[in-house]
């Protein structure tokens, strides 16, 4: 009887709660945290914050105009009120802000929502044709998303230092992505814009390597890194083989062990088995295919000094030298 008794308190409790808390959602009362900006907290109420207002609304214009993200929120940084507060906006807090309800007048919190419960700051239709902005941009491919190719990656070296140069990508003030090849070593300072160097590059093969007169050197180059790739693939094949015909025998001593099988020769050869699969490891990691068909053909280098930069092609790859 107690038992009973006590659960139907506890659920009774329960509903005076949940009744006490709806009725304090209901008169836009706060619970606390963070208060959205554009408002303030008064005698615990949601009360609009009149100096912030205007940019509240300005926010949603801009966004729903088609306004990127980063301008809008670089202008709110900016913004008189809201210097010198020790925060900075950013892509994650704007998009709390374009989909808070609240601006809207409506209070969700505890798993309750209430319509009218705050006072609005943005229109229903203007808050709806934000959403939908808002869908459509997270399901579009991405400019910042998309990955970048180098294609002179492993092939460009510095022509001050002579250490390898790599593609990387770079963010302004306003927030355009440039992507160029910089020296690796730490002062050197060497870069290229990527688009212009690659045209250079490309402009290059096609007037000076991919020409008539190369046509055959390059058909049999091409039929010489096949075969290769091909013996290749072969020796992968029997390696991999071998490697778990020594596994398999590895484990087989492995439960002869187990089952208390030790004598002198089980651990010779157990010490043997790990040295040849050792081995065969060693040899798989030194075989690696052929990592593309860039190459050019040739004796001397070409260069090309009004752009301080050249490339030589002695063997099967090409070697690209930029100069500071």
């Amino acid at each position: 009887m107690l038992e009973g008794f006590a659960e139907y308190y506890s659920a009774d409790l329960s509903q005076k709660v949940k009744r006490g808390i709806k009725e304090n959602v209901r008169k836009g009362l706060s619970f606390g945290g963070s208060c959205p900006y554009g408002y303030t907290i008064v005698n615990k109420r949601y009360t609009i914050n009149e100096i912030q207002r205007p940019y509240v609304i300005k926010i949603f214009q801009d966004y729903a105009a088609g306004r990127r993200q980063i301008d809008i929120f670089n202008d709110l940084n900016t913004a008189p009120d809201f210097a010198g507060k020790g925060v900075k906006w950013n892509k994650s807090s704007l998009n709390r802000m374009l989909t808070n309800k609240k601006y809207i007048g409506i209070y969700e919190t505890q798993g309750l929502t209430v319509a009218d419960a705050i006072p609005a700051i943005i229109d229903e239709e203007l808050f709806n044709k934000v959403q939908s902005k808002l869908i459509v941009n997270k399901h579009r491919p991405g400019h910042g998303k998309a990955k970048v190719s180098y294609s002179l990656s492993g092939k460009l070296f510095c022509g001050n230092c002579g250490k390898a140069v790599t593609g990387t990508t770079g963010t302004s003030k306003t927030g355009l992505r440039y992507h160029y090849y910089k020296c690796k070593t730490k002062g050197c300072g060497k870069r290229n814009r990527k688009d212009a160097l690659e045209k250079l590059i490309v402009d290059a093969t096609t007037n000076y390597v991919l020409v008539p007169d190369n046509f055959d050197d390059i058909a049999h180059r091409c039929i010489e890194i096949y075969k290769k790739e091909q013996n290749t693939d072969n020796m992968l094949e029997s390696l991999e083989k071998q490697m778990n015909s020594i596994t398999n025998k590895i484990n087989n001593i492995m439960k002869a062990i187990e089952a208390g099988i030790i004598t002198e020769t089980t651990k010779e050869r157990l010490t043997q088995l790990e040295q040849d699969r050792l081995n065969v490891d060693m040899e798989i990691i030194s075989i690696h295919p052929h990592s593309g068909w860039f190459f050019f053909f040739g004796h001397s280098p070409f260069s090309l000094a009004a752009h301080k930069c050249a490339f030589y092609w002695p063997a099967s790859h090409a070697t690209f030298i930029c100069y500071p």
